[in-house]
């Protein structure tokens, strides 16, 4: 008996889906957010946002303050977020409704963002990047206003292998995970080390069980 309505409460809480794509649609969806107040965020490759108050009913077309977006990092309050495309980064603090630059203080000009982590509700990293210097970390403690190079050159001078994700077992152990390396910090982020494997090793997430956090990794050839 136990077994039977074990049988029949899962079966009706099986989800369905159906396609809420906006009609019209021209570009690929990059990223789908939700915003407190303001309901979805369809980013596209496009250079335009896709708003929808009424859980995907209706959309409408508006556009992006900084063009075709690369990602989008929003808040645990999911009131605020940021945005970042190339060299700009945005900030909203009315989720979504309005956005405005950030000018990225000791960050130097020719770099490029390529990956944004809110760590908590001050401290902000980003991989930056450009053709002679390879790849590096910035910190930021205010929110994305001022910022540090915390790492650098992180394979060499490469350009590809960009840090894919951050993530913080505590506030002082942390890791970055990139394409043939992971670095690991035990200060919060303000140092970090380097851990190289092949270059085919795409180091994916982190797992954490009963507080002993694992390193997932992906082979590029066997899958």
């Amino acid at each position: 008996i136990a077994l039977c309505g074990v049988t029949f409460a899962y079966s009706q809480t099986t989800p369905t889906w159906q396609d809420i794509t906006p009609k019209g649609w021209s570009g690929d969806f990059k990223f789908l957010e939700y915003f407190d107040g303001n309901g979805l965020l369809a980013i596209a490759d496009n250079g335009y946002f896709y708003h929808s108050t009424d859980t995907a009913k209706t959309w409408t077309i508006e556009p992006s303050p900084v063009g075709a977006v690369w990602g989008i990092e929003v808040y645990p309050d999911r009131k605020r977020a940021l945005i970042y495309s190339g060299k700009k980064l945005y900030r909203t603090t009315d989720a979504a409704k309005t956005w405005q630059e950030i000018t990225l203080k000791g960050m130097p000009s020719d770099m490029y963002i390529h990956n944004i982590y809110i760590k908590n509700e001050d401290t902000v990293f980003a991989c930056t990047g450009n053709n002679l210097n390879g790849r590096n970390i910035f910190l930021s403690p205010d929110k994305g206003e001022t910022w540090t190079q915390v790492a650098e050159r992180l394979y060499g001078t490469s350009s590809f292998y960009y840090v894919t994700d951050f993530y913080f077992a505590t506030p002082a152990h942390g890791y970055a995970l990139g394409v043939s390396y992971y670095m690991e910090t035990f200060d919060g982020g303000t140092t970090w080390t380097k851990t190289t494997m092949d270059l085919d090793t795409y180091f994916h997430s982190v797992l954490e069980i009963e507080g002993h956090p694992t390193i997932v990794a992906l082979n590029g050839y066997s899958g």
